[in-house]
């Protein structure tokens, strides 16, 4: 009696396994480039999505694969797919297909997942590049598990890249983590890093170029010796973010016409000469967290354009926290409890939290003029300027009262009657003209 060895392709509707097309796992041996693309061929050309299977182990290749996500999901077991003799190709290029007409989004079903990505470290090859020419592109899918090294750019987005999920990965020894090209069409549509770690890079971490991109990181690390992260252009948010970056680099550097908002997150630079630490020529939002640099540092946070930072501790004594050479800003600092701002708000009936004036300005000459701010609603915070005192205030309001945050104004009061803010001058009588911005709300 002999027993036959079952493999997976003698199963109906079972994972494609690239063992059973011949591939190997010895290092070194030979190149698994043409069988594990075989593999992979083999299901699109079936017409039926289904998951390619890489036992742990590694795969020698060298040349590029070209992984379709419409109809093939990848996954490894710690696998190392080693490209380290790779030339100046990408290493994997994800493209779109779409097996089934009517959906043109059925790359949700694909997961890249559980590899080892080795480059060839002295090339200009890439790692991950998203890129096809015409939809359907390689967009609804998730990568994660995956640890990707010693390439030029780790990850590329190009044209037809969008709606794309990264998470729990490592890319590090590049010489860019994260590239968004500039010239990409139809691109970078909500593209999201989730608990990622972008560390010890040679350059940038970070460098997005694509004008319509709008990239998310949560809860990622952007450490080691390099310059953070460069935006050139589009927009990026950072939330629970960890900046750690070494001599003479920058955690943040934007250009005009980028939007960059960061929150919650944590910026680390010890170095006692590193100025211009967080660089804004553009528009950048900086929301709770901490920068911690050294107190000889200067221009810790540089500005030209629209700067905005609420409530963010500084932990140094430096005496140039932030500097604005030009450009609207408004400052809050928990740790300096004062507010700095020379911004103008233009308010509009959309405002759900309160309605104003057209120009959110009025004149206010003795101790019973009134002036009637609307109904407010939960979380609005006003400010307001003094024209005659050049003083500021600050005020927040919630659903049933008025906290005065910070009042450097003469004579000044807000009042909160019947769900209507009001304020007034309570001193002199020389008319006093007094501006305010309705900063942020939380309407309800």
């Amino acid at each position: 009696m002999s027993l036959t060895k079952v493999s997976y392709s003698m199963i109906t509707g079972a994972p494609v396994n690239v063992l059973d097309f011949g591939a190997n796992t010895v290092p070194g041996t030979t190149d698994m480039t043409a069988i594990i693309q075989a593999a992979h061929d083999s299901i699109v050309s079936s017409g039926i999505p289904n998951v390619l299977v890489f036992p742990a182990g590694t795969y020698k290749c060298t040349t590029g694969l070209t992984i379709n996500c419409g109809y093939v999901s990848c996954t490894g077991n710690r696998s190392v797919l080693d490209f380290s003799t790779l030339g100046d190709s990408a290493a994997i290029t994800f493209i779109g297909g779409n097996p089934f007409s009517g959906n043109p989004y059925n790359q949700a079903n694909c997961v890249f997942q559980g590899f080892k990505i080795l480059g060839p470290s002295t090339s200009i090859a890439a790692g991950l590049y998203f890129n096809t020419t015409s939809e359907p592109g390689p967009s609804h899918m998730i990568v994660k598990d995956c640890n990707i090294s010693n390439f030029n750019n780790g990850i590329t987005f190009f044209s037809n890249a969008y709606l794309l999920t990264f998470e729990h990965c490592d890319i590090w020894q590049c010489y860019r983590g994260v590239f968004s090209q500039t010239g990409a069409t139809n691109a970078g549509e909500n593209i999201r890093f989730n608990n990622c770690a972008i560390y010890n890079i040679l350059f940038e971490g970070l460098r997005n170029e694509n004008g319509s991109a709008d990239l998310n990181f949560y809860g990622t690390s952007f450490d080691g010796f390099t310059t953070a992260a460069v935006i050139t252009a589009g927009q990026v948010s950072f939330t629970g973010c960890h900046f750690e970056t070494g001599y003479d680099s920058s955690a943040l550097n934007i250009s005009s016409n980028s939007f960059v908002t960061c929150t919650a997150c944590y910026f680390l630079n010890s170095y006692a000469t590193q100025n211009n630490y967080i660089v804004n020529n553009g528009y950048l939002s900086i929301f709770g967290g901490r920068i911690f640099a050294a107190d000889t540092a200067t221009n810790i946070v540089y500005s030209t354009q629209r700067l905005t930072i609420v409530g963010t501790h500084f932990q140094t004594t430096s005496a140039s926290k932030y500097t604005i050479a030009s450009g609207n800003y408004f400052v809050y600092l928990p740790n300096g409890s004062t507010v700095e701002t020379n911004a103008s708000v233009v308010t509009t009936a959309a405002v759900q939290a309160a309605l104003f004036t057209s120009t959110n300005t009025a004149t206010l000459t003795v101790l019973s003029t009134y002036v009637s701010l609307g109904v407010a609603s939960r979380g609005g915070l006003f400010a307001f300027r003094d024209s005659t005192s050049s003083g500021t205030a600050l005020f927040m309001a919630d659903a049933s009262a008025q906290t005065s945050v910070q009042n450097g104004i003469t004579g000044f009061e807000m009042t909160y009657t019947g769900g209507q803010m009001s304020i007034r001058v309570t001193s002199g009588t020389v008319p006093r003209t007094i501006q305010w911005n309705f900063l942020q709300t939380n309407a309800g």
